[in-house]
């Protein structure tokens, strides 16, 4: 089979999520939420088109237009957009499954987010969300370990200095402007990060039930892809074995979400 390649790891991880996911689901309503360009969403219509030809798929994304940290946008043409804090485009309990990648980190209003995933999934819909969680200690937009935690100019161009960290002055502004209050300007706008503990609280009163299934098989899929392995496209279920390994992994990087509707 001719499958497109992933441009990252998270892509395929997705993909392999919805897939476990989705076998008893032979007509598939998907979302892409934060899309961007659209990469992702192109990515999961292609390869479940050619991994599922049985299956009736329909996969669309959309953005926001009002939160771009350096005032532009690359949205693709055919992207749904939206204002912050404005329902989501679609109809109520019309949607099969709910992505995100990397999104999660950045939503100021988690309520309002899990309230229109509750509105907007049929009664027996997900949601899959790949981001990272508060306790991660090495912060990636800046490439600066606890700058989550310390967004202090200061404390930002100390470590940046010890680590290194070249990579993080990519940030919109990094090179006009100084990079330790470039950076820790940017925590501060453009990214939330929260504790399990916080997003079971926010999912809760939406009738959600938050997961961390599926989390460890990032990192699988993180060493199949450097040891030049073929990727897996469906994961065993092993719910206690994931969720546990969760309380480990939320210090190294992302973490997997999923949310069901509370039975």
């Amino acid at each position: 089979m001719n499958i497109p390649a992933a441009s990252s790891v998270t892509h395929q991880h997705l993909l392999s999520t919805v897939l476990s996911e989705a076998m008893d689901r032979p007509e598939l309503t998907i979302v892409d939420i934060g899309c961007g360009s659209g990469t992702l969403t192109r990515f999961l219509r292609d390869s479940i088109a050619i991994l599922r030809p049985e299956y009736t798929v329909k996969v669309t994304g959309f953005d926001v237009s009002d939160f771009a940290p350096d005032d532009n946008s690359n949205l693709s043409s055919d992207t749904a957009v939206i204002r912050s804090g404005e329902p989501w485009p679609y109809e109520d309990h019309s949607v099969d499954i709910m992505v995100s990648n990397q999104v999660l980190e950045h939503v100021s209003d988690e309520k309002f987010f899990f309230s229109e995933i509750s509105r907007c999934v049929k009664k027996d819909g997900i949601s899959i969300h790949l981001f990272p969680l508060k306790n991660v200690i090495w912060e990636g937009h800046v490439y600066v370990p606890l700058a989550h935690r310390i967004p202090s100019p200061g404390f930002i161009r100390m470590m940046s200095l010890i680590f290194g960290s070249e990579k993080g002055k990519n940030i919109p502004g990094g090179h006009e402007r100084e990079f330790g209050e470039c950076a820790a300007d940017y925590i501060r706008k453009y990214t939330a990060y929260r504790t399990m503990a916080e997003l079971k609280r926010a999912a809760t009163p939406y009738g959600l039930q938050v997961s961390f299934d599926y989390t460890p098989y990032f990192y699988t899929a993180k060493l199949r892809a450097s040891l030049g392995r073929r990727p897996k496209f469906t994961y065993r279920s092993s719910p206690t074995f994931e969720n546990l390994s969760c309380y480990a992994l939320r210090y190294v990087s992302s973490i997997t979400l999923v949310t069901r509707r509370i039975a």
